[in-house]
């Protein structure tokens, strides 16, 4: 069946391009902002996918909400890589530098940040959005 096919070969299309983009003429473990950007870069997407009325909806004729929203999800999921890569590097640098991880404005966004798209993941995975639904509800 070429519909059931389509969103496997595009969501792997996009893993591809995103590790790729994260580890090609890149040295994460010494400069993991590259991961940071990728982050930053995929904050559009996530939100038009998350979007009942999505303007890619009209550019996409006949395509709904309910067949973006798995684009979302894995595109959600693709962002959660790079926020982990991004955040444990940038964590492992300062423990082996010595350098002081919470205090400065910055560091203590970027850690914060990092624990609320990790309760953001957590609460989305099947089993726990099952569970907790209205959870999941107010945390989204």
């Amino acid at each position: 069946n070429p519909q059931s096919t389509t969103p496997v070969t595009l969501i792997l299309a996009y893993f591809v391009l995103l590790l790729t983009c994260l580890t090609v003429q890149s040295e994460l473990v010494t400069n993991p902002n590259r991961a940071g950007f990728l982050t930053l870069a995929h904050l559009p997407l996530v939100f038009l996918l998350s979007l009942k009325s999505s303007p890619l909806a009209l550019l996409l004729p006949g395509v709904g909400y309910e067949k973006l929203n798995v684009f979302h999800r894995w595109v959600g999921r693709g962002m959660f890589i790079c926020v982990v890569v991004h955040g444990g590097l940038w964590i492992r640098n300062h423990l082996q530098y010595g350098l002081q991880i919470l205090g400065a404005q910055k560091e203590t966004s970027g850690v914060a940040a990092f624990g609320l798209i990790g309760v953001i993941v957590v609460s989305s995975v099947r089993p726990v959005r099952a569970l907790c639904y209205r959870v999941f509800f107010v945390v989204q």
